[in-house]
């Protein structure tokens, strides 16, 4: 098969087929419910084949069937905002186990003035060209029979994961090293002469390195929300107990309380949300509308017995 070369805005041309990228996922997502919305709907898209979805652009509404969907999401964001706002149950759940974490630590390398290469305008053709090379192509990937085999043996011998909660990356190990043999076999084949992209045991072997780095990532932002989770129980539970003990306090009186015990203003505000929630607390004002502070009054539980 030879690779057509299509115009650049034929790159994308097909519907079904998008590339999201969100450079910073706090600017996208701005409070748990909506970026848990968004984790529900991506995991159910992950397995997904042909899909029917309401259209709200049209006049009269309707469906729309889409066949085939591909959707690929590239998002970056810390992880500090990732344990703050994703719940722990969906990290060490079923979605950061499809999602390649690739975690980096901040560096102190500094360049004051970026300097251009002088073959710069050489390496953006090259990456241009491989990238319109790759573009053009459809058909299978094929497999060298020994990458295949070296795939087998090792899916065949891994151990089993340390923790249970590290399962659901465990479980699609395979298809990650799958489609990053893939990847790394088409880079080959968009920088060199080739026909059509194989697989080869050179690429098995550095997508296995790539994947294990990408469990490392996983397991890093588990071992965070699991220690966030844990101290948060803790602010929550100090929270409570204080507002049992004293009954009724004003917010700032709550806040000075949080101060002392470590818990910064943006926490205190979602315990105090979870609280009423829960309907543990009720807020009201201290004084006309407009005037006053927020006052918080403990409520207390009763039972009824028959």
């Amino acid at each position: 098969t030879t690779c057509s070369t299509p115009r650049k805005e034929q790159a994308f041309a097909d519907p079904k087929k998008r590339l999201i990228v969100l450079p910073e996922l706090k600017e996208n997502f701005h409070n748990r419910e909506l970026a848990r919305a968004t984790i529900a709907t991506l995991t159910d898209w992950y397995d997904a084949h042909d899909r029917t979805v309401s259209d709200t652009q049209r006049q009269h509404g309707g469906t729309v069937k889409i066949v085939g969907p591909v959707i690929s999401v590239l998002a970056g964001t810390t992880y500090e905002w990732l344990v703050e706002t994703i719940d722990v149950k969906d990290l060490s759940g079923g979605f950061f186990g499809r999602v390649a974490t690739v975690s980096r630590e901040r560096t102190n390398l500094r360049i004051y003035q970026p300097i251009m290469p002088a073959d710069w305008r050489f390496a953006d053709a090259v990456v241009y060209n491989g990238f319109l090379k790759l573009a053009g192509y459809s058909g299978e990937i094929e497999w060298e029979p020994r990458a295949l085999a070296l795939n087998r043996q090792w899916f065949d011998t891994r151990p089993e994961p340390e923790r249970e909660e590290e399962r659901p990356f465990w479980e699609r190990e395979d298809k990650f090293i799958l489609k990053v043999s893939m990847l790394f076999a088409l880079a080959d084949f968009a920088a060199q002469p080739l026909v059509s992209p194989i697989v080869m045991e050179d690429h098995v072997r550095a997508a296995r390195r790539s994947v294990a780095s990408l469990r490392s990532g996983f397991i890093q932002l588990l071992d965070r929300a699991n220690l966030a989770a844990s101290v948060t129980a803790q602010h929550y539970n100090s929270v409570s107990q204080f507002m049992s003990r004293v009954q009724q306090a004003t917010h700032s009186r709550i806040l000075r309380h949080g101060s002392s015990q470590g818990i910064l203003a943006p926490e205190m505000l979602q315990i105090l949300a979870q609280l009423r929630q829960e309907n543990r607390i009720e807020q009201h004002r201290n004084g006309s509308p407009g005037t006053g502070g927020k006052i918080y009054t403990w409520r207390t539980r009763t039972i009824s017995v028959d």
